[in-house]
């Protein structure tokens, strides 16, 4: 049996050199325990925070204030989306479009691709007001949502959250 917490040690250690880290035995062992521990602490921050703009959305479309329920739509969404591509690609760029978050992820989770459909009108129209909720929701006069629209950007962004859970589910089972 190996010792995994002198090789963990050594690991984290900055004493060591890449090639005697890389090549030790249990170096392999160890960075998918870390890599591992690295991304529970990054679903359970993006889970929180999506959760918690979504209940947010919820508060402010039960107060009549539509343009802040699908600014917090915007929030739980781009959360959400960038949990799935920090936990699969270990980093994301800080981009706030959902259209580009959204069309990144779906390389990781083909059910992604049918919550907003390119090929739909509808779902462009609600994906550039999703997009646009990020700062005009908040700065422009003119920026305005209807009550079916925000119902169907609410279902939409908890389609993504099921997603999400999904992808967490599956990366526990490996």
């Amino acid at each position: 049996m190996l010792n995994q917490s002198f090789y963990r040690e050594l690991y984290e250690s900055d004493q060591a050199s890449p090639e005697c880290v890389n090549n030790c035995p249990a170096s392999q062992v160890i960075k998918e325990q870390l890599w591992k521990k690295e991304c529970e602490k990054k679903f359970a921050f993006g889970w929180q925070l999506s959760q918690s703009f979504y209940a947010g959305a919820e508060f402010y479309r039960r107060a009549n204030q539509k343009n802040l329920a699908v600014f917090m739509l915007h929030q739980s969404a781009e959360h959400a989306l960038k949990t799935i591509l920090r936990v699969h690609m270990r980093y994301v760029l800080e981009i706030h479009l959902i259209d580009y978050l959204l069309r990144s992820a779906a390389l990781y989770s083909l059910q992604l691709r049918d919550v907003f459909k390119p090929s739909d009108p509808g779902d462009q129209k609600l994906m550039r007001l999703l997009d646009n909720a990020y700062l005009d929701a908040r700065y422009s006069y003119d920026f305005q949502v209807c009550d079916n629209e925000l119902s169907i950007l609410t279902e939409r962004i908890k389609c993504i959250h099921i997603v999400l859970q999904d992808i967490w589910k599956q990366i526990n089972k490996e």
